[in-house]
């Protein structure tokens, strides 16, 4: 993922961010939040999507003194079931 976001850094490439299916289930202690999140490289001048990868990203939340802290967090790329390997371009 880090090699990813450093190929942002050529001229002229916008990161745009899309969060779906977001999922909160919380009671007053924990809190576990997860959802899919797109990526997506397009570039400036044409809007065009040159590249993209979604993650799915869960965090566990616990409250301590009425101020809630991230416990846990864990992000991963979906695979496919059949090839075992990443789905990048999942939508």
């Amino acid at each position: 993922m880090v090699e990813w976001f450093n190929g942002l850094s050529e001229d002229r490439i916008l990161l745009k961010v899309d969060f779906s299916d977001l999922v909160i289930d919380e009671n007053s202690h924990l809190a576990f939040v997860y959802c899919a999140v797109t990526f997506a490289a397009h570039l400036e001048e044409s809007d065009e999507k040159i590249r993209q990868m979604t993650n799915r990203i869960t965090y566990c939340l616990k409250k301590v003194n009425e101020s809630w802290f991230i416990a846990h967090e864990h992000s991963s790329l979906p695979i496919n079931i059949e090839t075992g390997k990443g789905i990048f371009n999942l939508k």
